[in-house]
């Protein structure tokens, strides 16, 4: 009986250590969809020459997942031409995504600091802005990559132990 409760204690901790490690590794994968978004967003006005709106629209359509929904909400916010700016309804959606992704406070301050720049400037702009926020995003991504590694195995280790020495003490 004891045994069982021990298995099941340490079992569970090194569970919570393992998701944890996992929200560290979904978090580089959806920083790299973010990149991958400013990317095709810029295509979309740099070639396309469409504007803000319909390069959303063109592209929720190519992608899924949070970027997909990210993009057809503010679609249909701005289409509602409720008097409000793109920042304003660009920082709401952000403030959504916080709950729905695993991208952190800064990552979030990161994406809102973006439709505060790309919606009042003029097409140019819009992809100089665009190059540059890629440029820092990429900066994170490796800083994130190389915390990944050990910050996975401490989050996994911690767990597992940590359940160990519950185990132990309630022994």
């Amino acid at each position: 009986m004891k045994l069982a409760g021990f298995l099941i204690l340490v079992a569970g901790s090194g569970g919570y250590g393992f998701s944890i490690a996992c929200r560290v590794e979904t978090r580089l994968r959806q920083l790299q969809e973010l990149c991958q978004l400013l990317l095709m967003i810029q295509g979309e006005i740099q070639y396309r020459n469409a504007v803000l709106e319909e390069a959303f629209q063109a592209i929720a359509g190519r992608l899924d997942g949070w970027r997909s929904q990210f993009l057809r909400r503010l679609c249909e916010k701005m289409a509602m031409a409720s008097g409000e700016t793109l920042e304003s309804l660009w920082r709401q959606e952000c403030r959504r995504l916080r709950k729905e992704t695993c991208l952190n406070g800064k990552d979030i301050q990161f994406l809102e600091e973006i439709g505060s720049q790309i919606g009042s400037l003029d097409r140019k702009m819009q992809v100089t802005t665009l190059e540059y926020f890629q440029l820092r995003l990429s900066h994170a991504m490796e800083e994130a990559r190389q915390k990944k590694e050990g910050q996975c195995r401490l989050y996994r280790a911690l767990g597992i132990a940590g359940g160990m020495l519950a185990a132990l003490v309630l022994i």
